[in-house]
């Protein structure tokens, strides 16, 4: 369910796509608790 979730936010929010990258990568807890 959360993947599908982010998968529909990446589509809307395609601008932030690195910035979502950027925190997974630097704040993986914070990223899985979106």
């Amino acid at each position: 369910a959360l993947l599908k979730e982010l998968a529909t936010y990446l589509k809307r929010q395609k601008t932030e796509l690195r910035v979502f990258w950027a925190c997974c990568k630097h704040l993986d807890w914070r990223c899985r608790n979106l």
